[in-house]
């Protein structure tokens, strides 16, 4: 839903290594993305959503579009609400829903990780943020 959130998230975690590794990031660490890779990563990205949406998205196929942040709203009722409707698109019982949605708030606490607070450890933030600009403007 957010592009530059989204590619500044990717950023970081792939200079940061954190996907790899639970401890999160480290405090004390920059980073510096090198715009060349990232932006050719985007390009590839930003030209798989637009296969994907004009193939699989686009008209009644029956199918559920829910994004990343839907399931990671702020707030939590909302966040919850999108989790039923995934839960319940992909078939869960009503038992098995209600479980999974007792441990709902335990599940985002410990797999939201939060980048947003970590952009200003990139050091060459604005550039990132230029680069992902020029490259999705035009595919909002």
């Amino acid at each position: 839903e957010n592009k530059m959130k989204e590619y500044l998230s990717l950023a970081l975690a792939l200079q940061s290594d954190v996907w790899s590794h639970a401890g999160g990031y480290d405090e004390n660490q920059l980073y510096s993305v090198p715009l060349k890779p990232l932006g050719i990563l985007i390009k590839r990205l930003e030209a798989k959503k637009v296969r994907i949406y004009n193939d699989v998205l686009n008209g009644d196929n029956g199918c559920l579009s829910i994004s990343y942040e839907s399931l990671y709203e702020e707030s939590f009722d909302l966040a919850n609400q999108n989790w039923s409707k995934l839960l319940e698109y992909l078939n869960f019982e009503e038992q098995e829903i209600f479980m999974k949605l007792s441990t709902l708030p335990k599940l985002l606490s410990i797999t939201n990780q939060k980048s947003h607070r970590q952009y200003h450890k990139i050091e060459n933030l604005e550039a990132v943020k230029s680069l992902i600009l020029k490259l999705t403007s035009s595919n909002d």
